[in-house]
């Protein structure tokens, strides 16, 4: 979903990456960001958390612009 916006090129793909797997662990329940995660990663869930609120942020809310068929094209799995 970050590849179709703009504002996400920015962000280190590392960040992306632990940002996502963050917000996939808070939204299962599976537990937090361990010291195991932060060691290897690079990152502490502090320096995270502003990344997965837009991710959740982008996750939940559906654009009504006049991309529609790009966006429809690229979100099949």
């Amino acid at each position: 979903m970050t590849l179709q916006e703009y504002d996400y090129a920015r962000e280190r793909p590392s960040k992306l990456a632990a940002s996502c797997l963050l917000l996939a662990l808070t939204m299962k329940n599976l537990g937090g960001w361990t010291p195991t995660l932060e060691y290897y990663s690079g990152y502490c869930a502090q320096d995270l958390h502003p990344l997965v609120k837009r991710l959740n942020f982008l996750l939940t809310y559906q654009p009504h612009d006049n991309l529609k068929a790009v966006r429809t094209k690229y979100s099949h799995r």
